[in-house]
């Protein structure tokens, strides 16, 4: 629906239509209707967000005009996002850029700080076995992991992450692959000031390394790559 298509009463039967369909929708459908809904506004710079749209939708004052629901729509995102943000929410589809000249800009340096934090020390799980070397004196002096099978690292929790998933969308690379490539993501991550933590005993199997993600968006992110929602310019 196009945004001249939601003016005045057309805009209190889409609300309605809205609330309707989360009683049937599924989350992840709902996630998505939500998106949708938020683009029909003009509002396309909160695409991505975490959240029910139910409540803030609930709470438009009925009769309301299309310039003052958006109004409301503008300033409650916002706050209902910082605090979404201030509980380690994901930020993994939000596109700041979209965001500059917005009200949603007071978001962005919340949004880059989580995605600092969410690559230092990403688990990685290598199928394998960990193997301790000695010196010439029988001294431990460190350990190597020695894999099994063709692409044995694990990249589920890194794939989860803002910036590990487009760095791996860029790399071509799944949610797995083989050492070589390991070796690449783990100098991109360096610069990036992250760090991978590699390990044998399924610490890379998959859970979240600092944001919390719904269900829904879970599901969205195993079926496609944040790249293929907006583009690589987050």
């Amino acid at each position: 629906m196009s945004r001249a298509a939601v003016n005045s009463e057309n805009l209190t039967r889409h609300l309605s239509s809205l609330r309707d369909l989360r009683k049937t929708a599924s989350e992840e459908e709902w996630l998505q209707t939500g998106w949708g809904f938020l683009e029909t506004m003009g509002l396309g710079e909160f695409y991505g967000c975490d959240i029910d749209l139910l409540p803030i939708i609930e709470g438009i004052p009925a009769g309301s005009e299309f310039v003052d629901v958006r109004c409301y729509l503008q300033h409650t995102l916002v706050e209902v996002l910082l605090d979404h943000l201030e509980d380690g929410g994901s930020t993994i589809l939000l596109n700041t850029k979209k965001m500059i000249g917005t009200p949603a800009e007071a978001l962005i340096p919340k949004i880059e700080d989580l995605r600092k934090k969410e690559i230092r020390g990403i688990p990685v799980h290598i199928e394998g076995r960990e193997l301790v070397i000695y010196n010439l004196y029988m001294e431990e002096i460190g350990t190597e992991i020695e894999p099994t099978g063709k692409d044995p690292v694990l990249l589920e929790a890194l794939w989860r992450t803002a910036h590990g998933s487009r760095l791996l969308s860029k790399l071509g690379v799944g949610m797995r692959a083989d050492l070589q490539a390991l070796k690449r993501i783990e100098r991109a991550i360096n610069r990036l000031g992250g760090r991978l933590v590699l390990s044998t005993d399924g610490a890379g199997d998959g859970r979240a390394s600092g944001s919390r993600m719904s269900s829904a968006m879970q599901s969205l992110l195993k079926k496609h790559s944040p790249v293929e929602f907006h583009g690589d310019d987050a």
